[in-house]
């Protein structure tokens, strides 16, 4: 009887059976439904393209025409985010970086005159009053590396996610001092099961391309780090563990780098299972391994750009319950 509860058949059926009222929960909630009908689902929409719009704008070698056909499709979003009751505070927030956006292009020298009189026309006829927040910071490395080996709120407060590279060689021995610090990483049950893979070189440059979020500044990252879990340490109910512990694992790496003097940059590995299984085919990992987080690493410039990436405050989404 034990073999047959723990046969793979038995489990396929009850894996099957656990997914069935995800998909269900999943395919109600997810923002890619009726995101044009709720306000909720678009404001997600939204962040992650005007977001865009700053990362761009911190990139160290920025396009002609970059963004301005992104920039007035959001205005137009955010027109009908309006008439969905959106929350008034956000769509300030949005013009606050679009405002930005256009100071910055005008500082360049490049022409964004499309963006600027539909950005105002929208700005009067809503009534909003554009936050002075979010765009880039001008940032100084000298500065942010003494924060970095500072009290511990400065070292989270001074960590930027970088893509204004510079060219100087990073120093590998650093590299592997953050890795043994992130050796203390909390996990379920002290599992540990992560998987990291240190790429440089054409690997590096391969698996930047396949992840797609680094276009405009792939060839200054010199060291790509790819975190993954390992599902041989879970069981059936636990498979979400793996990107939680993956996660942790990547966050105090992120910090570990920080400290050591590299800058880095968290890369999303949300693919379609399809594109992972490929992703994973050309790097050659194995089955069992699933990519939780792409670290970019490459050292910093004496003067660099990073996204403002403005953070809310704790109380807007937190709540103390007696």
């Amino acid at each position: 009887m034990e073999a047959l509860k723990t046969s793979k058949a038995v489990l396929f059926l009850r894996v099957i059976s656990e997914r069935a009222h995800s998909i269900l929960v999943e395919t109600k909630y997810l923002a890619n439904g009726n995101r044009y009908s709720n306000a909720r689902k678009l404001k997600t929409d939204l962040q992650m393209r005007v977001h865009a719009i700053e990362k761009g704008m911190s990139i160290g070698h920025l396009k002609e025409g970059f963004g301005n056909q992104k920039a007035c499709l959001i205005i137009d979003d955010l027109r009908l985010y309006d008439s969905l009751g959106g929350d008034k505070s956000f769509t300030e927030e949005c013009c606050g970086v679009l405002c930005q956006y256009v100071r910055f292009k005008n500082r360049v020298g490049q022409k964004v005159d499309d963006v600027d009189s539909k950005l105002n026309a929208f700005i009067e006829e809503s009534g909003c009053n554009p936050k002075e927040q979010g765009g880039i910071y001008q940032l100084n490395y000298r500065e942010i590396y003494e924060k970095s080996q500072g009290m511990y709120p400065d070292v989270v407060s001074s960590r930027y996610a970088v893509r204004d590279f510079g060219s100087t060689p990073i120093n590998m021995d650093m590299l592997r001092k953050a890795l043994q610090i992130a050796e203390k990483t909390p996990s379920a049950c002290n599992r540990q099961s992560w998987r990291v893979h240190v790429y440089s070189k054409d690997k590096a440059s391969k698996i930047f391309q396949m992840q797609k979020g680094g276009v405009g500044f792939i060839s200054n990252m010199q060291v790509a780090i790819l975190i993954c879990g390992d599902l041989q340490s879970y069981f059936l109910g636990e498979q979400n563990l793996l990107y939680v512990d993956g996660g942790l694992y990547g966050m105090n790496l992120m910090l570990a780098l920080h400290y050591c003097g590299l800058a880095c940059i968290p890369l999303t590995m949300g693919h379609k299972a399809g594109y992972i299984k490929k992703m994973k085919r050309e790097m050659g990992l194995p089955e069992n391994e699933m990519p939780v987080l792409l670290i970019g690493v490459g050292s910093y410039k004496n003067e660099f750009k990073a996204a403002v990436s403005y953070r809310y405050p704790y109380s807007q989404y937190t709540d103390f319950e007696e």
